[in-house]
C-alpha cells in the first residue's frame, strides 16, 4: 500500500501482517505495482518521482530512482520484470528495460495518459 507521506508497505494479506516498511517518495504515492513474478517492484508519487526495487528487499534493494521532467500518471511491470512502462502528464509513453534503466519512447498522446499496461507477452502495450 501506498500513503500520503509517501511511505509504501508491504503486507501478507493472508494473515494481515506488515511485512516490511520498504520506501519513502518525494510526496503521496499515486500507483504501486509488482511483475507478476514478484522479482521488481515499481511506485511513483503525486510528483515526478519515480522508483523501481528487487523485490527482496535486501539492505538496499533500490535498483532505480529519479525524478523526471513531467508528472508520472502511471506505472506498470511486465510479467518477468524485464519492462517497465510509465505514462506522463505531457503525453508520452516511456518503455524503460530494468536491467539497465535505458529508455525507449514509445511516442505520445495529445494529452495526458492516465493508464499503461503490458500485454501478458511482453508484446504489446496498451495507453
Amino acid at each position: 500500500t501506498g500513503y500520503l507521506d509517501g511511505s509504501i508497505i508491504l503486507w501478507n494479506y493472508s494473515d494481515r501482517t506488515e511485512i516490511q516498511n520498504i520506501g519513502v517518495l518525494d510526496s503521496s504515492v499515486v500507483s504501486v505495482t509488482f511483475s507478476t513474478n514478484q522479482r521488481n517492484l515499481a511506485a511513483l508519487s503525486e510528483g515526478t518521482h519515480i522508483r523501481l526495487w528487487a523485490a527482496n528487499f535486501a539492505d538496499d534493494p533500490t535498483i532505480y530512482t529519479s525524478q523526471l521532467s513531467n508528472a508520472i500518471t502511471s506505472v506498470v511491470l511486465s510479467n518477468d520484470g524485464s519492462i517497465m512502462l510509465t505514462a506522463l502528464a505531457n503525453g508520452k509513453v516511456t518503455k524503460w528495460f530494468t536491467t539497465d534503466m535505458a529508455k525507449v519512447e514509445l511516442g505520445a498522446h495529445s494529452d495526458a495518459v492516465n493508464v499503461v499496461r503490458i500485454s501478458a507477452d511482453n508484446n504489446w502495450a496498451i495507453s
